[in-house]
């Protein structure tokens, strides 16, 4: 969510494929919010009706961290506070056992960094998020649900290159994705999101980043 200066991207480009050998994300950022779907993951509402989510992410780092885990570079720290509403509904149309919703999700972005090239702050809306189609499946006994999709994140987030903080990333993502929910007993609850997110090529730093597989 963040955007470091441009004079430091070649260092910490470099610093990257010293670490490793697939390709980095620009600045270490992804599309998708690890760590922020984690419950009921695979239950969509049921036909004809429409759900409301919301997603809430607090984020603070005092250390942006070099290959080592050392501190790479001083004095950075970063502050985000996001909230994400979602609406997701469930058309009437079904197909057998298998069900067609559609989505979107339009995060709230606050954001606070220092860096050795500058502080920021910014606040408003981030890179909305497409849902066009969810294939959505359940067992006859609704003890295990799931879903497939293709997430669309639009560049629709406020963004400059010479800026130290951005709401936006300046690129497309697509991020297909398969999520499950399994009720083993009705008191036990086990949820999975697996996706890959491939992004485009950012048009103002001409950073191309690499594709990221993510499980939770």
């Amino acid at each position: 969510m963040f955007k470091v200066p441009a004079r430091f991207l070649a260092v910490i480009a470099f610093v990257c494929l010293l670490a490793s050998n697939v390709e980095a994300t620009e600045n270490g950022q992804t599309s998708y919010p690890v760590g922020v779907n984690t419950v009921l993951n695979g239950i969509l509402p049921p036909p004809g009706e429409t759900q409301f989510y919301n997603y809430t992410l607090y984020y603070d780092a005092n250390k942006f961290a070099g290959p080592h885990g050392e501190s790479f570079l001083p004095g950075f720290q970063l502050n985000a506070f996001i909230d994400a509403p979602r609406v997701v509904h469930t058309w009437g149309a079904t197909l057998g056992p298998f069900t067609m919703s559609s989505g979107v999700i339009v995060p709230l972005v606050h954001l606070w960094a220092d860096t050795p090239g500058g502080s920021g702050k910014r606040t408003g809306i981030g890179d909305i998020i497409l849902e066009p189609l969810f294939i959505g499946y359940s067992t006859p006994s609704q003890s295990f649900f799931a879903y497939f999709t293709t997430e669309i994140s639009v560049p629709s987030g406020s963004y400059s290159a010479n800026r130290v903080a951005n709401t936006g990333r300046n690129i497309y993502a697509l991020m297909p994705q398969l999520s499950t929910t399994w009720f083993p007993t009705p008191a036990v609850e086990v949820s999975t999101t697996t996706l890959v997110e491939i992004s485009s090529r950012n048009s103002a730093t001409r950073y191309h980043s690499g594709a990221v597989a993510e499980l939770e």
